[in-house]
């Protein structure tokens, strides 16, 4: 076994079960492992976009970041509007006070845009774990949503890896991500498939079957979707992974790429077609 992949497990072994039990206390320890993440996650992509000579501003986007996922986390989804348009005012101002006309919309767009793809998307861990605090819910708790979600997610990367590994030939999207095959995605739907039935076997029998399919291939499709978006950041930075922060497995953006674009696929299929 190759060096990497066995450091890949080794910091599995650990971090797995670090999640999920994170996930299943919620409260405080979710908010703060959300919050620690999000500010790693900003930093990455912080120097991806100073690589290619646009200016993200880490304190802009760390503080507005951390007020939009407090919001969510006490439901304050009013203040999320205003919050978005004090962003935008604040940048805008900030150009003006300096004096820099040219680099008014690339700056505004890299900063808005590493606010809403990282805190925004990050902020729907809580918005899942909290899902059942809503009135009249009588469904699974959003930790096991949340559980749901990370198990469809890993067993679906954990197909797509080893196949795509030794058997993949036919590549997905070569000028992307030249690693990633047809053979991979397939195995990663099943693998999909089979991390949401045994969710379902495990902790969420109440559920029909057919809404834990058609949410495992939503999640699954989300998650390829995602997967590709931060290969694509890299591919324009010239960049194999966003840090080395997690030992074998790159950085915040590298491991979580594919649960943020999963997690709100959740959140909207709970509060739109099940609630």
């Amino acid at each position: 076994m190759e060096r990497n992949l066995k450091l890949r497990i080794y910091v599995a072994l650990v971090w797995v079960p670090l999640l999920l039990l994170i996930s299943y206390v919620g409260g405080i320890l979710l908010l703060v492992f959300v919050l620690a993440a999000t500010y790693l996650g900003l930093l990455e992509f912080s120097r991806l976009a100073e690589s290619r000579g646009l200016r993200a501003s880490l304190p802009y986007m760390t503080i507005l970041g951390a007020a939009l996922i407090l919001s969510v986390y006490f439901r304050a989804y009013e203040f999320l509007f205003f919050l978005l348009a004090f962003a935008t005012i604040v940048l805008c101002l900030t150009h003006l006070y300096r004096g820099e006309i040219s680099d008014l919309f690339p700056n505004l767009g890299v900063n808005l845009f590493g606010l809403l793809y990282i805190a925004g998307l990050f902020s729907y861990f809580v918005a899942v774990r909290n899902i059942s605090n809503m009135e009249g819910w009588r469904y699974p708790s959003g930790g096991a949503w949340l559980i749901f979600t990370l198990a469809v997610i890993w067993i679906d990367d954990t197909f797509a890896y080893f196949v795509g590994k030794w058997w993949g030939k036919r590549p997905l999207s070569s000028k992307v991500s030249p690693n990633k095959t047809v053979e991979g995605a397939i195995a990663g739907a099943i693998g999909a498939l089979l991390g949401g039935l045994l969710a379902r076997s495990l902790f969420l029998g109440t559920v029909s079957s057919v809404h834990i399919v058609l949410l495992s291939l939503l999640v699954f499709a989300a998650g390829l979707f995602g997967d590709l978006v931060e290969s694509l950041l890299k591919r324009a930075c010239y960049l194999k992974d966003a840090s080395e922060i997690i030992p074998g497995h790159g950085g915040v953006l590298d491991r979580f790429d594919s649960l943020l674009f999963a997690l709100p696929v959740v959140y909207y299929y709970l509060r739109v077609i099940i609630y």
